[in-house]
């Protein structure tokens, strides 16, 4: 009766031991996937590409300005992260910069005004893929930004 019990006792651990083990593989799994889930939400790994550019400006089509952490101001002052000549766009124009929910575009109380997918922004709004931003003559499309291989997605 003995070597019984303990033979179910065996089984009952084997099992316990099982239902552990299956339970962290699961867990673990689920984490994984919510992480890269989340990655994919929150990407920020962003760039503005120049889709056209006026006749007086200094920018050149399709060169990508990859979006660092921090701030970016945009203007025609030479201070300027990305400096524009273009006399439709005020010296200091418009605004780009990351927070933890991701990168945001704010005017700077310029003349002329700054659009996002072609509506003019009157407070901060964030960015992502594929959205077209217009400062004077200047219009930038935002993209995903590999810097392992140095290029726009």
């Amino acid at each position: 009766m003995v070597d019984f019990i303990i033979a179910i006792l065996r089984y009952v651990f084997l099992a316990i031991l099982f239902i552990f083990v299956f339970s962290i593989i699961r867990l673990i799994t689920k984490d994984l996937t919510a992480n890269k889930n989340y990655q994919r939400k929150h990407d920020t790994n962003y760039c503005l590409v120049v889709k056209a550019a006026g006749d007086l400006s200094n920018l050149q089509e399709g060169y990508i300005y990859p979006l660092q952490k921090g701030e970016i101001v945009l203007g025609r002052d030479s201070g300027c992260t990305i400096s524009i000549i273009d006399p439709h766009i005020s010296g200091r124009h418009a605004y780009l910069y990351q927070n933890a929910n991701g990168w945001f575009l704010e005017d700077l109380g310029s003349t002329n005004g700054t659009f996002l997918n072609g509506k003019r922004i009157n407070s901060k709004k964030r960015i992502k893929n594929g959205d077209i931003i217009l400062l004077g003559d200047a219009v930038f499309e935002v993209g995903r930004w590999d810097s392992e291989s140095r290029s726009a997605n």
